[in-house]
Protein backbone atom coordinates (compact mmCIF):
# COMPACT_ATOMS: atom_id res chain seq x y z
CA UNK A 1 0.00 0.00 0.00
CA UNK A 2 2.76 2.43 0.81
CA UNK A 3 4.54 1.57 -2.42
CA UNK A 4 1.02 2.03 -4.52
CA UNK A 5 0.98 5.73 -2.83
CA UNK A 6 4.66 6.71 -3.34
CA UNK A 7 3.99 6.10 -7.02
CA UNK A 8 0.42 7.71 -6.77
CA UNK A 9 2.31 10.99 -5.74
CA UNK A 10 5.22 10.73 -8.02
CA UNK A 11 3.21 10.66 -10.87
CA UNK A 12 1.21 13.95 -9.23
CA UNK A 13 4.19 15.56 -8.91
CA UNK A 14 5.77 14.66 -12.54
CA UNK A 15 2.58 16.28 -13.83
CA UNK A 16 2.77 19.21 -12.06
CA UNK A 17 6.19 19.86 -13.13
CA UNK A 18 5.71 19.17 -16.89
CA UNK A 19 2.47 21.41 -16.86
CA UNK A 20 3.36 24.30 -14.52
CA UNK A 21 6.96 24.07 -13.89
CA UNK A 22 7.05 22.65 -10.09
CA UNK A 23 10.77 22.33 -9.85
CA UNK A 24 13.28 22.46 -7.36
CA UNK A 25 14.53 26.09 -7.86
CA UNK A 26 15.81 26.74 -11.69
CA UNK A 27 15.40 30.42 -13.37
CA UNK A 28 12.24 30.87 -15.34
CA UNK A 29 13.28 31.87 -19.01
CA UNK A 30 10.38 30.74 -21.28
CA UNK A 31 6.82 31.83 -21.55
CA UNK A 32 6.82 33.74 -18.14
CA UNK A 33 3.91 35.51 -18.61
CA UNK A 34 1.67 33.07 -19.78
CA UNK A 35 2.83 31.21 -16.47
CA UNK A 36 2.30 34.29 -14.01
CA UNK A 37 -1.11 34.69 -15.96
CA UNK A 38 -1.99 31.48 -15.30
CA UNK A 39 -0.88 31.72 -11.33
CA UNK A 40 -2.60 34.82 -10.86
CA UNK A 41 -5.89 33.12 -12.57
CA UNK A 42 -5.58 30.42 -9.82
CA UNK A 43 -4.91 32.53 -6.72
CA UNK A 44 -8.07 34.73 -7.48
CA UNK A 45 -10.27 31.53 -8.05
CA UNK A 46 -8.71 30.24 -5.20
CA UNK A 47 -9.63 33.26 -2.94
CA UNK A 48 -12.72 33.66 -4.36
CA UNK A 49 -14.22 30.72 -2.30
CA UNK A 50 -14.46 31.28 1.51
CA UNK A 51 -13.89 27.94 2.31
CA UNK A 52 -10.30 27.72 0.40
CA UNK A 53 -7.81 28.32 2.94
CA UNK A 54 -7.61 28.05 6.22
CA UNK A 55 -8.62 31.05 8.40
CA UNK A 56 -6.75 30.65 11.83
CA UNK A 57 -3.62 32.47 11.73
CA UNK A 58 -0.12 30.72 11.21
CA UNK A 59 2.51 28.90 13.70
CA UNK A 60 4.55 31.07 11.89
CA UNK A 61 2.36 34.53 12.51
CA UNK A 62 2.00 33.12 16.43
CA UNK A 63 6.12 33.07 16.56
CA UNK A 64 6.84 36.20 15.13
CA UNK A 65 4.71 38.09 17.47
CA UNK A 66 5.80 36.69 20.23
CA UNK A 67 9.34 37.42 19.47
CA UNK A 68 8.74 40.75 18.13
CA UNK A 69 5.84 42.47 20.35
CA UNK A 70 7.39 45.92 20.03
CA UNK A 71 7.21 46.00 15.76
CA UNK A 72 5.42 49.63 15.09
CA UNK A 73 4.42 48.19 11.70
CA UNK A 74 3.81 44.37 10.01
CA UNK A 75 3.73 44.55 5.90
CA UNK A 76 2.05 41.04 5.21
CA UNK A 77 3.33 40.28 2.04
CA UNK A 78 1.03 38.02 -0.32
CA UNK A 79 -0.82 38.08 2.58
CA UNK A 80 -3.41 35.93 0.78
CA UNK A 81 -6.98 35.78 2.35
CA UNK A 82 -5.45 38.11 5.45
CA UNK A 83 -5.79 35.42 8.19
CA UNK A 84 -2.06 36.36 9.58
CA UNK A 85 -2.72 40.15 8.92
CA UNK A 86 -6.11 39.88 11.10
CA UNK A 87 -3.95 38.33 13.83
CA UNK A 88 -1.43 41.14 13.85
CA UNK A 89 -3.62 43.81 13.69
CA UNK A 90 -5.76 42.06 16.65
CA UNK A 91 -3.09 42.03 18.51
CA UNK A 92 -2.48 45.81 18.34
CA UNK A 93 -0.02 46.25 16.04
CA UNK A 94 -0.45 48.96 12.76
CA UNK A 95 -0.51 45.98 9.20
CA UNK A 96 -0.77 46.32 5.67
CA UNK A 97 -1.39 43.69 3.74
CA UNK A 98 -0.36 43.12 -0.23
CA UNK A 99 -0.81 40.85 -2.39
CA UNK A 100 -1.80 41.03 -6.38
CA UNK A 101 -5.01 38.72 -6.17
CA UNK A 102 -7.98 41.21 -6.32
CA UNK A 103 -10.13 38.63 -5.29
CA UNK A 104 -8.51 37.95 -1.73
CA UNK A 105 -7.74 41.38 -1.11
CA UNK A 106 -11.09 42.47 -2.00
CA UNK A 107 -12.20 39.88 0.94
CA UNK A 108 -9.72 40.99 3.17
CA UNK A 109 -11.17 44.47 3.09
CA UNK A 110 -14.84 43.14 3.66
CA UNK A 111 -13.52 41.13 6.99
CA UNK A 112 -11.60 43.30 8.47
CA UNK A 113 -11.10 47.35 9.14
CA UNK A 114 -8.37 46.92 11.24
CA UNK A 115 -5.56 46.84 8.95
CA UNK A 116 -4.80 48.39 5.27
CA UNK A 117 -4.89 46.36 2.25
CA UNK A 118 -3.18 46.95 -1.08
CA UNK A 119 -4.02 44.87 -4.26
CA UNK A 120 -0.46 45.18 -5.93
CA UNK A 121 2.11 43.18 -7.99
CA UNK A 122 5.78 42.87 -6.27
CA UNK A 123 7.12 45.06 -8.59
CA UNK A 124 4.54 47.74 -8.35
CA UNK A 125 5.00 47.85 -4.41
CA UNK A 126 7.56 49.97 -4.13
CA UNK A 127 5.22 53.14 -5.42
CA UNK A 128 2.59 52.17 -3.35
CA UNK A 129 1.81 55.90 -1.16
CA UNK A 130 -0.37 54.51 1.54
CA UNK A 131 2.73 52.03 1.90
CA UNK A 132 5.49 54.44 1.70
CA UNK A 133 3.93 56.90 4.24
CA UNK A 134 3.04 54.34 6.89
CA UNK A 135 6.70 53.33 6.15
CA UNK A 136 8.01 56.98 7.38
CA UNK A 137 5.60 57.10 10.24
CA UNK A 138 7.01 53.67 11.90
CA UNK A 139 10.43 53.34 13.73
CA UNK A 140 10.45 49.62 13.54
CA UNK A 141 9.14 48.09 10.33
CA UNK A 142 9.16 44.15 10.52
CA UNK A 143 8.06 42.85 6.86
CA UNK A 144 6.31 39.68 7.02
CA UNK A 145 6.09 37.25 4.26
CA UNK A 146 4.51 33.45 4.37
CA UNK A 147 4.89 30.66 1.58
CA UNK A 148 5.64 33.80 -0.47
CA UNK A 149 8.93 33.24 -1.98
CA UNK A 150 8.12 29.88 -3.20
CA UNK A 151 5.18 31.30 -5.13
CA UNK A 152 6.98 33.79 -7.77
CA UNK A 153 9.49 33.23 -10.41
CA UNK A 154 13.12 34.16 -10.43
CA UNK A 155 12.56 37.69 -11.97
CA UNK A 156 10.08 38.39 -9.19
CA UNK A 157 12.52 37.44 -6.47
CA UNK A 158 14.62 39.94 -7.45
CA UNK A 159 11.73 42.22 -7.21
CA UNK A 160 11.11 41.08 -3.99
CA UNK A 161 14.31 41.68 -2.67
CA UNK A 162 14.25 44.81 -3.65
CA UNK A 163 11.16 45.80 -2.09
CA UNK A 164 12.05 44.53 1.17
CA UNK A 165 15.00 46.04 1.20
CA UNK A 166 12.89 49.59 0.67
CA UNK A 167 11.18 48.26 3.69
CA UNK A 168 13.62 47.52 5.99
CA UNK A 169 15.31 50.85 5.41
CA UNK A 170 16.36 51.60 9.38
CA UNK A 171 19.02 49.71 10.98
CA UNK A 172 17.49 47.32 13.13
CA UNK A 173 13.96 46.71 10.65
CA UNK A 174 12.99 42.91 10.45
CA UNK A 175 12.89 40.64 7.75
CA UNK A 176 11.00 37.48 8.46
CA UNK A 177 10.32 34.42 5.35
CA UNK A 178 8.73 31.25 5.49
CA UNK A 179 8.54 29.20 2.52
CA UNK A 180 8.67 25.54 1.46
CA UNK A 181 12.63 24.69 0.31
CA UNK A 182 13.83 22.28 -2.14
CA UNK A 183 13.27 19.45 0.03
CA UNK A 184 9.71 19.71 0.11
CA UNK A 185 9.37 19.27 -3.79
CA UNK A 186 8.47 15.86 -4.04
CA UNK A 187 5.98 15.92 -0.99
CA UNK A 188 2.39 15.66 -1.32
CA UNK A 189 0.77 18.80 -1.07
CA UNK A 190 -2.96 19.55 0.07
CA UNK A 191 -3.80 22.56 -2.73
CA UNK A 192 -4.59 21.91 -6.12
CA UNK A 193 -2.17 21.73 -8.97
CA UNK A 194 -0.32 25.35 -9.41
CA UNK A 195 2.96 26.79 -9.96
CA UNK A 196 5.33 26.53 -6.98
CA UNK A 197 9.32 26.95 -6.75
CA UNK A 198 11.24 25.27 -4.25
CA UNK A 199 14.41 27.53 -3.15
CA UNK A 200 17.63 26.15 -1.53
CA UNK A 201 17.79 27.52 2.09
CA UNK A 202 21.39 28.63 1.91
CA UNK A 203 20.96 30.13 -1.26
CA UNK A 204 18.10 32.62 -0.13
CA UNK A 205 20.60 33.15 3.02
CA UNK A 206 23.14 34.77 0.87
CA UNK A 207 20.92 36.15 -1.27
CA UNK A 208 19.29 38.34 1.67
CA UNK A 209 23.02 38.61 3.03
CA UNK A 210 24.05 40.34 -0.36
CA UNK A 211 21.66 42.71 0.06
CA UNK A 212 22.84 43.86 3.92
CA UNK A 213 20.77 42.23 6.03
CA UNK A 214 22.05 39.96 8.81
CA UNK A 215 20.78 36.81 9.53
CA UNK A 216 19.72 36.21 13.16
CA UNK A 217 17.44 32.98 13.17
CA UNK A 218 17.17 30.16 11.25
CA UNK A 219 15.21 27.02 11.18
CA UNK A 220 14.57 24.18 8.28
CA UNK A 221 11.97 21.27 8.64
CA UNK A 222 8.88 19.59 9.21
CA UNK A 223 6.16 20.30 11.49
CA UNK A 224 6.01 24.01 11.54
CA UNK A 225 3.76 24.44 8.58
CA UNK A 226 1.20 21.52 8.68
CA UNK A 227 -2.24 21.62 6.87
CA UNK A 228 -3.88 18.39 6.75
CA UNK A 229 -1.98 15.88 4.82
CA UNK A 230 0.48 18.25 4.09
CA UNK A 231 3.34 18.67 6.31
CA UNK A 232 5.22 21.00 4.06
CA UNK A 233 9.25 21.20 4.63
CA UNK A 234 9.72 24.79 4.90
CA UNK A 235 13.04 27.09 6.16
CA UNK A 236 12.25 29.98 8.53
CA UNK A 237 14.39 32.64 8.36
CA UNK A 238 14.61 36.03 10.25
CA UNK A 239 16.96 39.10 9.27
CA UNK A 240 17.66 42.29 10.68
CA UNK A 241 18.80 45.32 8.52
CA UNK A 242 22.49 45.28 9.26
CA UNK A 243 22.51 48.31 11.80
CA UNK A 244 26.51 49.37 10.10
Amino acid sequence: MIIAYVLEENVAVRLLKTKLRDAPDTPVEKAASDIRGRRESYWDGYYAKASSAPVVPSQFAAFIAGEFPDADLIVDIGCGNGRDSFFFADLGYSVIGIDASASAIQRCRQQNKAAKFINTSIDAAMHESVLNQSRLEHANVLAYSRFFLHAIDHVEEGQFWDFAKHLCAHPGDILALEFRNEDDSLRLKETGLHYRRYPNHDEVVARAQQRGFVLRYEAQGRGFAKYKNDDAVVSRLIFENDPH
